[in-house]
């Protein structure tokens, strides 16, 4: 027996803020570089340009704003009419690149969703793993809703944050500078001392907007928890429901209503009370931005006052103030003002990369099952073990699960087990001319072992089912190698029952229930 799966070096936590979205990036970026990578980056590129029209038609308007409300402030008719025909073209023009832009960024959601959809289902259905994600333990329930409500969602609110986040750095740049050169200098006068405070509305809006910030993130953090349990809690319902309706012919004839009622109203009890806490969580939040909102209404002219009062601005330079203002803040607020959506973007990320996650670690659940099987078979009917571990200290040990069932694993810096001396002494010396082989990388340490094993004249058996590679590919490489090599494909459960040979001994009934 070769190998055994090992366990890799601790890697940080996928759960933190970072290691989430690194993942979600790996999950979800190389539509950027796949067969489509010319139509989405066309399409991102078109998106981020119209963008950055639309902020310098908005620094358009607040420079109109002040020339609109200087007319009529100082009633001057013929300067009131040229403002409403630039006002006319600045909103046509910020029309038609709205529309153009929501367009087009429908398009690049509808394609990452297409792209990543597949990419699910392919990995869903390929080699039975649509079945044996249902083994793989918590996490992995309702695929379904996985594949067509969280990846929608996942990629559709990735593209809407990343525009947002982009729109509003580019807008709080842009407008800072006119927000600086249009709050001047404040005289503060305290006793005989004045003080200047250059550009204080800048101070004043970032001021404002970290003070909101910091609270919003302490009162809504528990929404990210909340929005899970209430997408799990839907799907769970949701599943529940079709399955009634899948059995609905049993359940009539068994008269099984009665039950089907109650486990329903239990599901529905878990949707009830999540979504009471979802609903909780967003009353203490909605406290809070409501009254953000409400203060951030005057608090801008608020702040100008003493200047429009001082007569050193106009009442258009304290309207293109608020405005400047207002687009600042619209930059600075913009966590504040998605919070709760970044909650629940959060939660459809997590099931997705939950989801993808099964897809890849199904391979190494099977293989540790088997092998552990394979193992205890082993032991139950006197047969020696050989366990080999490939260079333990970069590459891990064998996992727990399994170096619990066995003696000191040898450790081996060749490939191939019968490269190393005391492991091909180890199994020369224990009288079998017969080896049966499972472990880890089957395109390489596996095939070596099963093609040195075969110049040695033994009979080798490569149970396929308890052999994996990092990739499907390089795993039916390696079975396909060992087979032309001259060794036999074989599986767990022919494995099992050929060494048991006849049932109803104390060894079948032992071993045979492993296999379920």
């Amino acid at each position: 027996m070769s190998g055994g799966p090992q366990t890799a070096p601790a890697q940080p936590n996928g759960g933190d803020h970072g290691g989430f979205l690194r993942r979600f990036i790996r999950l979800a970026g190389p539509f950027f570089v796949s067969d489509e990578k010319w139509m989405a980056r066309g399409l991102a590129i078109g998106v981020v340009g119209l963008s950055l029209l639309q902020i310098a038609v908005q620094i358009s308007l607040n420079l109109w704003n002040k020339s609109f409300f200087d007319a009529l402030e100082a009633k001057d008719w013929s300067a009131f009419i040229a403002t409403m025909w630039l006002f006319a073209l600045l909103a046509s023009a910020s029309m038609g690149i709205a529309v153009y832009q929501v367009y087009l960024k429908q398009l690049l959601q509808l394609r990452w969703r297409r792209w990543l959809t597949s990419r699910l289902v392919e990995g869903w259905l390929e080699n039975g793993h649509h079945y044996q994600v249902n083994f793989i333990g918590a996490g992995v329930e309702n695929p379904d809703q996985r594949i067509a409500e969280n990846a929608h969602f996942a990629t559709d609110m990735a593209v809407e944050f990343t525009l947002g986040i982009l729109n509003a750095v580019l807008t709080l740049v842009s407008f800072l500078g006119i927000l600086w050169t249009l709050s001047g200098v404040l005289h503060f006068v305290i006793g005989s001392t004045t003080l200047e405070i250059p550009g204080f509305m800048v101070g004043a809006a970032l001021l404002y907007a970290s003070i909101g910030t910091s609270i919003t993130y302490y009162v809504g953090r528990p929404m990210i928890t909340a929005n899970v349990l209430q997408n799990k809690a839907e799907a769970d319902y949701r599943f529940a429901l079709m399955r009634l309706r899948e059995n609905s012919e049993g359940v009539a004839l068994i008269r099984g209503e009665e039950d089907e009622r109650k486990g329903l109203a239990g599901f529905f009890a878990a949707v009830y009370g999540a979504t009471k806490y979802l609903m909780r969580t967003q009353r203490r939040l909605m406290w809070l931005t409501s009254a953000y909102g409400m203060v951030g209404m005057v608090y801008p002219t608020l702040v100008a006052s003493p200047l429009y009062f001082a007569g050193t601005m106009t009442l258009g330079g304290l309207m293109q103030t608020g405005a400047a203002f207002g687009q600042v803040q619209t930059g600075l607020n913009w966590f504040v003002d998605n919070f709760p959506r970044l909650a629940e973007w959060r939660s459809h990320i997590t099931r997705v990369l939950e989801f993808e996650q099964a897809l890849h670690t199904k391979g190494e659940a099977r293989l540790e099952k088997n092998t552990a099987v394979l193992i205890r078979a082993a032991r139950r009917l006197g047969l020696p073990i050989v366990a080999t571990e490939q260079y333990p200290k970069g590459l891990g040990h064998i996992v727990t699960g399994l170096r619990e069932l066995l003696d000191e694993p040898m450790e081996k810096m060749e490939f191939s087990c019968g490269a190393s001396k005391p492991i091909a002494r180890r199994i020369v010396t224990s009288g079998r001319k017969q080896v049966i082989v499972a472990g880890m990388e089957a395109h390489v340490c596996v095939f070596q072992t099963v093609r040195d094993l075969l110049r040695g004249e033994f009979a080798v058996f490569v149970v396929e089912d308890a052999v994996l590679s990092r990739t499907e590919a390089n795993r039916q490489v390696g079975l396909r190698l060992c087979e032309k090599a001259g060794a036999i494909l074989t599986s767990t459960e022919t494995v099992l029952f050929d060494l048991l040979s006849v049932a109803g001994t104390p060894e079948f009934k032992e071993l045979a229930p492993l296999i379920k």
